[in-house]
């Protein structure tokens, strides 16, 4: 049979009292210090998370700003070179307008020249006619009756 003796009982005693104490003492702590630490990491875990949806959404407003300054900038170069046409054909149809009128003031100073130079030839047949018709009577006929005869011939020669 076992015998029970009292060192056994004071050995069991112990142990427990010793459990008891460790239980107090360092596991409780040491359950608590973990736990703390897994909730801190947990923490840091949920903040690392916001953190990276927080990018994540950084990112897709950065990518749509992106997109919408692309189209912004192909919106103004469309629109530069609609202007573009524009001006130029403004500029095209200014300087059609401004040949056309610089044709008819040609136009017009070459008929005033004609004009002009035709006078200026009835004027000198006038003085042939006049002294070929005084060389050819051998007097002088007055300028009123020069002028109807010159008169007459011009009209004859139209």
């Amino acid at each position: 049979m076992i015998s029970i003796d009292y060192s056994m009982i004071i050995v069991i005693l112990n142990f427990i009292l010793l459990l008891v104490v460790l239980n107090k003492l360092l596991f409780k702590p040491l359950k608590q210090y973990l736990i703390e630490r897994q909730k801190s990491v947990q923490q840091e875990i949920d903040q690392a998370k916001d953190k990276h949806k927080s990018a994540d959404e950084l990112l897709k407003q950065r990518d749509a700003e992106l997109k919408k300054s692309s189209e912004d900038i192909r919106q103004l170069t469309h629109k530069a070179k609609k202007e573009a046409v524009l001006k130029a054909e403004d500029l095209l149809e200014e300087t059609k307008k401004r040949q056309k009128h610089i044709m008819q003031e040609t136009d017009e100073q070459l008929i005033h020249k004609q004009k002009v130079a035709h006078d200026q030839i009835e004027q000198n047949i006038a003085v042939l006619v006049s002294d070929l018709t005084a060389k050819l009577l051998n007097k002088k006929v007055d300028n009123k009756q020069d002028k109807e005869l010159i008169e007459s011939i011009i009209k004859e020669g139209k």
